[in-house]
């Protein structure tokens, strides 16, 4: 039974990605209207793709998480207190099944710490051992080690942020898992006191989103100012990225 759960949630994420995908185009493009159809769209599609009632409830919850999350990196006038706070409402409520109640854990963690990181709450370590806790080992994907692994950054807890960067290891990955990996590896090297120049380089290479530049200067810049990893050379290069991804941002590449 656990092993058919879990090829039950890698089909359903395989479909999930298509009916999330056009949302997510949407939103990059700053298309509201196109963003909220697409939203509709996925949500209407899922309702009529012959799924059961604890697979569309796990749909449903992913797609409004990413499409809050999309909305937050992009779009920052529309996804304050009231966005977060409707969505927090909805990932507090229990589930039918055991992907849906799935989908809700992982999900409020990764809402809890992009909460934190915005100044709408406070994620205490007692909080977070408590829900992360709760969910399933099997059915966490790379993604959730990245959330788990900044909030041990911020926090500093390197076993945590140790052990999320191992998991990302063995899990592999694609472009954006690269880019994760990365990122992870620079914010454990920073915890350790160990980090060099060419971790930053290294991670920057990866960056290929605007809204992951502005992560690195919010988040890691600064950390890696205090530890003397921003010299010229790395100045020069995070003004030659900034003015690609503003470049390809707009649309004319």
């Amino acid at each position: 039974m656990c092993d058919e759960l879990i090829e039950k949630y890698k089909a359903l994420s395989s479909r999930m990605r298509d009916w999330i995908m056009p949302v997510i185009k949407a939103h990059r493009r700053r298309d509201k209207a196109a963003a909220q159809a697409a939203l509709d769209e996925a949500l209407a599609g899922a309702a009529a793709a012959g799924l059961d009632e604890d697979e569309l409830a796990a749909v449903r919850l992913n797609v409004l998480y990413l499409d809050y999350h999309s909305v937050r990196q992009i779009d920052s006038d529309t996804w304050q207190r009231p966005y977060f706070e409707e969505l927090s409402a909805k990932l507090q409520q229990p589930q039918p099944g055991p992907l849906s109640e799935s989908a809700r854990l992982t999900r409020l963690l990764m809402l809890q710490v992009e909460a934190e990181r915005d100044g709408l709450i406070e994620f205490s370590p007692e909080q977070f051992e408590e829900l992360f806790g709760q969910i399933d080992p099997r059915m966490i994907n790379p993604a959730l080690y990245h959330f788990i692994g900044s909030w041990a950054f911020e926090h500093r807890q390197p076993e945590c942020l140790a052990t999320a960067l191992e998991q990302l290891t063995a899990s592999g990955g694609q472009t954006m898992s690269d880019y994760l990996w990365h990122r992870l590896h620079l914010m454990h090297r920073l915890l350790q006191g160990v980090a060099e120049k060419r971790d930053v380089q290294e991670m920057l290479q990866w960056i290929s989103h605007p809204y992951n530049l502005t992560e690195f200067e919010h988040t890691l810049l600064e950390p890696c100012r205090r530890a003397g990893l921003i010299d010229a050379e790395i100045e020069k290069e995070l003004k030659r990225k900034a003015d690609v991804l503003k470049y390809t941002d707009s649309g004319l590449v």
